[in-house]
């Protein structure tokens, strides 16, 4: 298994943790997480908790 797999990955648990940890879907931030990897992550670090 190559590691920007595993890498990529664990960005989109991360991702994961994040949305849910904020009130937002954390299975969009899964898929996102898988597809975009850290540019979802920033995101989601950056737009905070849902109001």
């Amino acid at each position: 298994m190559s590691y920007g797999i595993l890498v990529q990955i664990i960005l989109a648990f991360c991702c994961y943790y994040v949305a849910k940890r904020n009130g937002r879907n954390p299975w969009l931030a899964l898929i996102l997480g898988l597809l975009f990897s850290l540019v979802t992550l920033i995101v989601y670090v950056i737009i905070g908790k849902k109001k």
